[in-house]
């Protein structure tokens, strides 16, 4: 195993947990044991989580409807973004043309993301763009909390996981920092399947969509 792990030396630190148990814990390039670190990618498996949440609470009825369907007074640019489900959002599939990063955007609104073009019909088309973004303002809207209010009742609260560091804001959701700990908390309510100290805190079948897709 430290051979494997000795492959990546840009590593800061390593957790390996068995049956939820901490194993083997070390930290590198002067990192501390409770330090934060950027969650990056790792946000996204916070969103689908959160997904998770939703159906179980009912909020949402399934992860294949649309947008238009749970926002009727949705306007879009294109016909075929009436057929963008969570599903196609969860799977970085939607088919919208985001722009490139260094291109400005309002991202106030998910009204603003509707605005864009498309480069594909939904579904077609597997792509790494922003597409979880929607899923942010979509949380936000149904569910009458701000999306990191959400997270912190229905996800964070229930983990245990007070230290970290979360600007909030739209344009800043995803900078989210946050100690390795807590991360492994993640990476083990997907391992349970969805609970939690003996708890259903989300719905064990759409955990993992997000994570098959990247």
């Amino acid at each position: 195993m430290m051979a494997y792990i000795n492959d990546y030396p840009h590593m800061k630190g390593i957790q390996i947990y068995l049956h939820d148990q901490l194993v083997y814990d070390e930290y590198r390039k002067d990192v501390v044991h409770d330090a934060k670190h950027k969650t990056g990618c790792i946000f996204k498996s916070f969103i689908s989580a959160a997904i998770g949440i939703a159906l179980k609470n009912e909020i949402i009825d399934s992860v294949d409807q649309t947008f238009a369907s749970i926002l009727p007074n949705l306007s879009v640019s294109d016909p075929r973004m009436r057929h963008i489900t969570i599903r196609h959002a969860l799977c970085k599939t939607t088919g919208i043309a985001w722009p490139p990063p260094d291109q400005d955007i309002d991202i106030s609104n998910i009204q603003s993301i509707f605005r864009l073009n498309m480069d594909d019909d939904p579904g077609m088309t597997f792509a790494y763009k922003p597409d979880p973004q929607l899923l942010v303002y979509l949380l936000s809207e149904i569910s009458g909390m701000h999306f990191d209010g959400y997270v912190e009742e229905h996800l964070f609260k229930p983990l245990g996981i007070c230290d970290y560091a979360w600007d909030g804001s739209m344009s800043n959701i995803q900078e989210m920092e946050m100690t390795m700990k807590d991360i492994a908390k993640l990476g083990m309510l997907y391992l349970n399947e969805g609970k939690w100290n003996g708890a259903d805190l989300s719905m064990p079948d759409y955990l993992t969509i997000l994570n098959t897709y990247g």
